[in-house]
C-alpha cells in the first residue's frame, strides 16, 4: 500500500517536471518536494542500512564524476561505510561541478557531487536528455575561505576590498583595482610586494559561487592562478608569503590564515570560524543523482546515500567543518 503510494506521487512529481514553470518559488517547492521524496524511499525500503552486519552481501562500485570540494568528504563517507561493507568500492572523478553536470545530462554517472546548484538550463537539459527530472540532495552548508600566509598581517577585508582584489570589473564599487599589499592599510609595511591572486579553475563550482558573491557577478582579473583543486589553492598560498586564494572551508589548514570577511567597510568582520554569525561567503552543497521514476537505486548507491543522510554521516560533516543540512 506505502509502496503504491509512493509511486503514484512520484507520477505526479514527474508530470510537474515536465511543464514549464516560472517561478523561482514553485522551483524551490519542486525540488524540495523531489528531496523529502528520496528521504522517505531510503527510509521505506532500507531502513538502518548502515548498521548491517559486516557479512552483508552488498559489494560495489560507486562512481561519481563532479566536485573537488566535495571529493574528500565522499571518500570519507566510503571508507566509513567499508568498514561494515568492505565490498563496496569507490570510483571517483573529481574534474569540478561543471563536469558533474555534463556527466549527468549525457548519462555518464549515475551520481554527482556539486559544490554549486545545477543551474536551471542545466536542469531542464537534463529532463529534455531523460524524460524525467534530476534529483537534487542538499547535502550541507558550506563556507567559502579566503586565506593568506601565515606571515601576513592582514586580518579581515570588505566585499568590496576582496572584489578590488579578484575582479577587474570591481562591481562592488571599491575605487581602484588592489594589485599590492601596500594598498591594504593593514599590510602597508609590506613596501611594493605584489599580491598573487590564487584560484580554483573555471570548472569549478567555488570558481563560480566566490564569482557571484564576491564579485557580484564580475569577471576575474587576467592575472589570475587557475589551480585545478582546493587542495592545491591551499598549497599555492602556503608556499608564498605574497599570496591570497579561496577554497571550500573544509580544506582549513593550519599551512594558511583565513581572514573575516565583511558586508561593508562600515560593518563588522565574520571569521569564517564563527558559526554563531552570518558569513558573506556561505553557500549549499548538494548531489545530484539520475534516478528514473518509479525505479528504484541500485543497492550499493542506495545504502551509500542512507548512510550519508544518517546521524554517522552528518558527524562526518560536522568534523569537517560543514553544517549538515
Amino acid at each position: 500500500m506505502t509502496r503504491n503510494y509512493f509511486n503514484k506521487v512520484k507520477e505526479v512529481l514527474h508530470f510537474y517536471y515536465l511543464v514549464p514553470i516560472n517561478t523561482a518559488r514553485f522551483m524551490l517547492i519542486r525540488n524540495l518536494f523531489s528531496y523529502v521524496l528520496l528521504v522517505l524511499w531510503l527510509l521505506l525500503s532500507i531502513p538502518n542500512v548502515y548498521a548491517t552486519e559486516k557479512t552483508s552481501t552488498i559489494d560495489g562500485v560507486i562512481s561519481t564524476i563532479g566536485s573537488d570540494t566535495l571529493s574528500r568528504l565522499v571518500s570519507q563517507w566510503t571508507e566509513a561505510l567499508q568498514q561494515n561493507h568492505p565490498g563496496i568500492r569507490l570510483e571517483l572523478h573529481s574534474g569540478g561541478s561543471s563536469t558533474a553536470a555534463t556527466a549527468l545530462i549525457s548519462g555518464t554517472t549515475i551520481m554527482a557531487p556539486m559544490s554549486r546548484r545545477m543551474s536551471d538550463q542545466e536542469q531542464r537539459l537534463f529532463a529534455r536528455q531523460h524524460g524525467y527530472p534530476v534529483t537534487e540532495i542538499p547535502i550541507a552548508e558550506d563556507r567559502i575561505m579566503v586565506f593568506v600566509h601565515p606571515d601576513n598581517s592582514l586580518t579581515e577585508l570588505s566585499l568590496a576590498e576582496l572584489d578590488a582584489i579578484f575582479s577587474s570589473t570591481r562591481l562592488r564599487g571599491y575605487p581602484n583595482p588592489i594589485t599590492h599589499w601596500h594598498q591594504l592599510p593593514s599590510t602597508y609595511d609590506w613596501s611594493n610586494r605584489a599580491i598573487e591572486v590564487y584560484s580554483r579553475s573555471v570548472t569549478s563550482g567555488t570558481y563560480g559561487d566566490f564569482r557571484e558573491l564576491a564579485l557580484a557577478g564580475g569577471d576575474f582579473i587576467n592575472r589570475l592562478i587557475e589551480l585545478p583543486g582546493s587542495l592545491a589553492v591551499v598549497r599555492g598560498v602556503a608556499s608564498s608569503k605574497n599570496a591570497i586564494g579561496f577554497a571550500s572551508f573544509a580544506y582549513l589548514d593550519s599551512q594558511i590564515k583565513p581572514l573575516a570577511i565583511s558586508l561593508t567597510s562600515e560593518e563588522s568582520s565574520v571569521a569564517v570560524t564563527d558559526q554563531e554569525s552570518e558569513y558573506p561567503l556561505s553557500r549549499i552543497l548538494y548531489l545530484y543523482l539520475n534516478h528514473p521514476p518509479n525505479t528504484e537505486l541500485p543497492p550499493h548507491y542506495a545504502y551509500w546515500l542512507a548512510f550519508v543522510l544518517s546521524e554517522q554521516g552528518k558527524a562526518i560533516l560536522l568534523s569537517s567543518g560543514l553544517t549538515p543540512l
